[in-house]
């Protein structure tokens, strides 16, 4: 069976000397990580780990963690990580809900006040805390009563929760292999070198950033945490060749100072996801000597499908999201189930081996979400242009009737980071007397800007019922972990008459 743990043995024994992982001070070959997944995968196995048991590990970015993580699938276990950034809420929840038989918790202030807050977990097995991975050889016998998950399973992530309770996505080796080497096809170099700054609990940092580099034999350069002023003397220092982030990080890159691309002469590739990037900003760096690229992805597909071509326009780029790169994996489907002709919203749906294997304990909430036939059903809108690439509109939930017409959120989030002073905008839908649903809309500007500025923009370029019937403009707005706007946290203050 391919892993990514393999992976990085094997470069290990090709080419034992190149350097795979930068963690501050801390510099490691392919055969000095190789080394170490080793030795901490034997003392799991005697431990007492079996063969789908779980390892949870809280932290941010670093050695520690890419080694917990691989020796971990060494040894047979399932790995997840934990957001130090998590509430206690966020965290009781998903330790109950996986069950680990040992939390590695190198992010918590407080061992003390990890263990009074485990016990309020009910019904939860035995679980084993340790601050370092160093300290496992003190701790007794690992003793999980929890069921065992199929071993074919690498990673449990779970979902950020935006539509209710996050669920655990079982994410298999064989999913994160065939990921793995479809970004190396797409982005793959020799003396990749790629800065490791997002949070450990998300595919964007455990597959699109840790596995191509794995894939190509590539360098892991770790932040703990993302320092937008710090990250230009980081991309120049360490020779980055390819900077993937979500957009909000790359425009607060910007609004730090930035960089100079003359001074960056191995970067290759700026890569962002996620979310759509504003016009402006791929149009500020299209004379650059560096490749603009978007992809488009789901946790439950454990890394991106589609990816925009090599010398991309300034509309494929802005627009759409490319095209999948195998196009038997990606369908676009009406509300009868038939496929959407060329040019036509319907819900985007995926297939093929980065497929889930479902969610971890939650039967009815997998078969809801993977049809009979295998497709995914995203709970994504888009449509496919004539040239196959995918252009996305919005969520399926997302999606509001005003006045009896269909608006689409994305659609007016587009029209609205047109105007040179936004930076980026959230679209929800609000309840209104005359016309049912409105759609309210949250600007985070960068430079000064009205709401009566920002709604003439709108009206000269939306039909009247999609445009916004209400303008909020704020310097920043609350955002998810991974860098995306919590619509689902706008809706609730604005439902309290915080923005009124």
């Amino acid at each position: 069976m391919d892993t990514l743990f393999g992976m990085a043995l094997d470069w290990a024994r090709r080419d034992g000397g190149r350097e795979a992982l930068v963690d501050g001070p801390l510099r490691l070959t392919y055969a000095q990580l190789a080394e170490r997944i080793t030795a901490l995968a034997e003392v799991l196995s005697q431990h007492g780990l079996r063969a789908g048991d779980r390892v949870a590990f809280l932290g941010a970015p670093g050695a520690a963690f890419l080694i917990s993580e691989l020796a971990t699938h060494k040894a047979g276990g399932v790995w997840l990580g934990l957001n130090p950034r998590y509430t206690a809420r966020e965290l009781l929840h998903v330790v109950a809900d996986s069950r680990p038989a040992l939390i590695v918790a190198e992010g918590a202030n407080d061992l003390t006040a990890l263990h009074s807050a485990l016990d309020e977990v009910a019904d939860r097995p035995s679980v084993q805390v340790i601050a370092s991975v160093d300290d496992l050889p003190q701790v007794p016998q690992l003793c999980a009563s929890a069921p065992l998950l199929d071993p074919r399973i690498a990673l449990l992530v779970y979902t950020s929760g935006t539509t209710g309770v996050p669920k655990g996505a079982m994410l298999t080796h064989e999913g994160t292999v065939a990921a793995a080497r479809l970004y190396a096809a797409r982005y793959g170099h020799e003396g990749l070198r790629t800065l490791l700054n997002l949070p450990i609990n998300h595919v964007g940092a455990l597959i699109d950033l840790v596995s191509p580099a794995l894939a190509c034999g590539g360098t892991l350069v770790t932040m703990p945490t993302f320092d937008p002023a710090a990250i230009p003397a980081v991309l120049e220092a360490e020779r980055i060749s390819i900077l993937g982030q979500v957009p909000a990080m790359h425009l607060a890159i910007d609004a730090a100072g930035g960089y100079n691309l003359a001074r960056l002469p191995h970067l290759r590739h700026l890569v962002w996801s996620g979310a759509a990037m504003p016009r402006s900003w791929i149009e500020a760096r299209m004379s650059a000597p560096v490749e603009l690229s978007t992809c488009y992805g789901q946790t439950e597909c454990t890394g991106s499908i589609t990816f925009t071509r090599p010398g991309a326009s300034v509309e494929e780029l802005a627009d759409t999201v490319g095209a999948p790169a195998e196009p038997g994996d990606l369908r676009v489907v009406l509300s009868d189930g038939s496929a959407a002709p060329s040019g036509e919203v319907g819900e985007i749906q995926l297939r093929g081996p980065l497929l889930m294997a479902g969610y971890a304990g939650l039967d009815a909430a997998t078969r809801e979400t993977i049809t009979p036939e295998g497709w995914l059903r995203t709970g994504d809108l888009g449509c496919l242009d004539e040239e196959g690439r995918l252009r996305l509109v919005g969520r399926l939930k997302e999606m509001y009737k005003s006045g009896g017409h269909n608006v689409y959120p994305r659609e007016v989030e587009t029209v609205l980071e047109e105007h040179p002073a936004v930076a980026a905008a959230a679209v929800i839908a609000m309840p209104d007397t005359r016309w049912q649903e409105v759609g309210w809309a949250f600007i985070i500007a960068r430079a000064e800007v009205t709401a009566d500025e920002i709604l003439a923009h709108a009206r000269e370029r939306l039909a009247n019922y999609k445009v916004p019937k209400q303008i909020v403009v704020r310097p920043e707005l609350p955002m998810l972990p991974i860098g995306k706007i919590d619509k689902r946290a706008l809706r609730q203050a604005a439902e309290q008459g915080l923005y009124a």
